[in-house]
């Protein structure tokens, strides 16, 4: 019964995304009229993957994270991704990384570093 609890909650939390997803979908067609058929097989695989492993995927791995970690700590994920996508994607293409990106990089990994610090030890205060 557990088990099946985790799975309802997983379908009822992506359900609607993806549901919003169809609509995005077919307003688009209607809307835009894009040519699908000069989409490249390997953009349809991307399409799909991304789809699949880095949305669904994402989802179920955030709600078993969720069972095992801090909800403050599972939400520095969300923080601090899109900092790796982009070093990720600058590494894959080859171009440079800005000053600014670094120097903000580092800015927030320092925010990290403070909410995680035992500042009242540190201190010396006691509750």
């Amino acid at each position: 019964k557990q088990r099946g609890a985790e799975i309802g909650v997983i379908t009822f939390n992506t359900l609607p995304i993806g549901i919003a997803g169809l609509g995005l979908f077919m307003t688009g067609l209607a809307l835009e009229h894009p040519d699908l058929a000069s989409v490249t097989q390997r953009s349809w695989l991307a399409l799909t993957y991304l789809g699949l492993v880095a949305s669904v995927g994402g989802f179920i791995v955030y709600f078993f994270l969720l069972k095992r970690l801090s909800p403050v700590i599972l939400s520095f994920v969300f923080i601090i991704f899109p900092v790796f996508a982009v070093l990720i994607g600058a590494w894959y293409e080859g171009t440079p990384i800005s000053r600014q990106l670094i120097l903000y990089s580092m800015l927030l990994l320092a925010g990290f570093a403070i909410t995680k610090l035992p500042v009242e030890r540190l201190l010396g205060w006691r509750r």
